[in-house]
């Protein structure tokens, strides 16, 4: 989840290389929804692992379409193009593409667009030789991965950049021999680099970490007050696998999963007390996420559908079937988008959870749309011809479409 100054963010996740990975795992699950207890502030002692199934979620209602006639246009020009990837105060943060190609001679680049005015002004730049990816923002901290160009991305650095003191923390660095290891698997969607979640003051990712000769699998979380790190859990891979951290409320969520991934089971921990709830989960879901205010898991089942689950309300709903992957929560408020699957007919949209609504793009013959997601209070998403390449940013605050 992202969250920028002052009013609500979020992010997007770009590059043919990371959606390749992110299709080639892709497949096909069912499964059985059984009832859940009410999740409390710590786990309940004589309750076994309740258990979510997908058989029994409901379907979201389908809301109006996104119209780009009704949405402000950001035009892609040919020499530079930019992709809209946070969204900070009243501004898009907006990575410019490098020039020369990606590449050891490049430099990662961003800048900063009104949507209201249309004011462009400059960013930051980059370490050359390297890409930048922001994957979340709370107030006016960036989460960034900087990484080479090819996965499975071994070697990577987790930073913190303020966007408006210019401020740098290094917070953790990947280990380029981990590349190495028997045993160890890439995740999704960027290989061994993590997605860090960002909310509150907080950042949570998962990592290989070694230890002499052994390697564990860990989730952490760094707390910018006090520029401390805690290992929250960890596994040897022999033993299981973790991934997906996020934060949402005063909460924490990742996946756990069996040494050869046919069982998987959500872990919400609570970050004021320590104590946790587990829920056996079937199928193969990736990219757990949290709503801003903890209340909703959601993710996607292998490209086959996309789901949120109630922790308060025990209800599970169906929100998106195979028009796309992955899962990405906005950060305040509770919307839920995913990466559009253009390749394969899929479109763009988002899920308003307060409504129970399912809002898509409107297809339009000609065009494609590789990129969708609510960053702060507008929806974005791409429309390509081929020959041109726009994006459109549709108002939520005003109404918009949910």
């Amino acid at each position: 989840m992202c969250t920028g100054t002052p009013s609500e963010s979020g992010l997007a996740l770009f590059g043919s290389s990371i959606l390749a990975a992110g299709l080639g795992a892709l497949g096909l699950m069912a499964s059985v929804l059984s009832p859940l207890p009410r999740l409390a502030d710590g786990s309940l002692p004589g309750f076994s692992t309740p258990s979510i199934g997908l058989s029994s979620a409901i379907d979201a209602e389908t809301g109006s379409q996104l119209i780009a006639a009704d949405a402000t246009r950001l035009t892609v020009g040919p020499r530079r193009p930019v992709q809209p990837v946070a969204a900070w105060g009243d501004e898009i943060v907006l990575k410019v593409d490098a020039t020369p190609a990606p590449g050891a001679g490049s430099t990662p680049e961003f800048a900063f667009w009104n949507v209201e005015t249309g004011e462009r002004r400059p960013g930051w730049t980059g370490e050359p030789g390297t890409q930048e990816i922001v994957t979340d923002l709370d107030g006016d901290w960036a989460s960034i991965v900087r990484t080479g160009f090819e996965l499975p991305f071994a070697d990577w650095t987790l930073l913190l950049r303020n966007l408006e003191t210019g401020e740098v923390r290094t917070i953790a660095a990947g280990d380029p021999e981990v590349g190495s290891t028997e045993g160890l698997q890439p995740g999704l969607p960027l290989g061994f680099a993590p997605f860090a979640s960002m909310h509150n003051g907080r950042v949570a990712w998962a990592q290989y970490a070694r230890s002499g000769d052994r390697v564990e699998r860990e989730v952490l979380v760094y707390d910018l007050a006090d520029d401390s790190r805690t290992v929250v859990a960890s596994v040897h891979p022999t033993e299981g696998h973790l991934a997906s951290p996020s934060l949402g409320g005063d909460r924490m969520a990742w996946i756990s999963s069996s040494p050869g991934g046919e069982e998987h089971e959500f872990v919400v921990h609570e970050l004021s007390s320590g104590a946790e709830q587990r829920y056996r989960v079937e199928g193969h879901p990736f990219q757990l996420v949290l709503t801003a205010d903890g209340r909703q898991l959601a993710w996607d089942d292998q490209m086959t559908a996309k789901y949120s689950f109630d922790l308060a309300r025990r209800t599970l709903t169906r929100f998106a079937a195979d028009e796309g992957w992955g899962v990405t929560a906005a950060t305040e408020g509770a919307r839920l988008s995913w990466t559009p699957a253009a390749a394969f007919g899929g479109t763009g949209g988002y899920f308003d959870v307060a409504t129970r609504q399912t809002h898509l793009v409107e297809p339009r013959q000609g065009v494609t749309t590789n990129v969708a997601t609510v960053l702060g209070e507008w929806f974005a998403w791409q429309e390509s011809t081929g020959t041109e390449t726009a994006y459109y940013f549709q108002s939520l605050a005003r109404g918009g479409n949910g």
